[in-house]
């Protein structure tokens, strides 16, 4: 059964253009900005989808280059 993630670009979930090549400390301060707008508590009219949007890219970081968001 397809879910509303499958063909999720990371880049574009987090706002940047992959195109760019974008640094650790880009992706960094985009997932941060992101983590707060997707916050369950900040969405109480969807949590489901946006917990599983921030699940989602916290698990694709690696991916992305970034091993420690400190």
């Amino acid at each position: 059964m397809p879910t509303f993630t499958q063909g999720l670009c990371l880049y574009k979930a987090l706002g940047l253009k992959r195109k760019d090549n974008p640094q650790q400390s880009q992706i960094k301060r985009a997932y941060r900005t992101k983590a707060l707008q997707w916050h369950p508590d900040k969405n109480p009219d969807n949590p489901k989808r946006v917990t599983e949007l921030f699940k989602i890219v916290r698990r694709q970081l690696p991916t992305l280059g970034v091993n420690k968001l400190i």
